[in-house]
């Protein structure tokens, strides 16, 4: 049977070294669209909702969503919160953990679904 899985992630709470301001709207997204989304009539979804998270929770949910996907599985995955480039460029999106000066390593760094090899079902 086809499954529907929502990954939804909203930071918005940052340490004071982040150089981020403070959201007040991402734990609010996450809450309304998880309504819609679980809703039977209108999403029919799974969700899993991530608010103000580090990275050592959102990246392995990520990666087992994915993981546990069957190639006919529909996964979404949701963030709300400030995003970053890197001195390369690469945009990296915020954990709750997220440091200016380590930003690589306590965000979450975009990438191809290519790049990390856990995309086996993924379509």
């Amino acid at each position: 049977m086809k499954r529907r899985v929502a990954i939804l992630i909203g930071n918005g709470s940052f340490q004071p070294d982040s150089g981020l301001e403070n959201l007040r709207g991402p734990a609010n997204d996450v809450r309304r669209l998880g309504e819609v989304l679980a809703d039977r009539e209108r999403g029919g979804f799974e969700v899993h909702s991530l608010v103000d998270r580090s990275r050592a929770d959102i990246l392995p949910a990520i990666e087992e969503a994915v993981n546990g996907a069957a190639p006919e599985d529909l996964l979404l995955v949701f963030y709300a919160g400030h995003g970053k480039p890197d001195p390369n460029g690469r945009l990296c999106l915020a954990t709750a953990e997220t440091r200016e000066r380590a930003l690589r390593t306590t965000s979450m760094p975009t990438r191809s679904k290519t790049d990390d090899g856990s995309t086996r079902n993924s379509r």
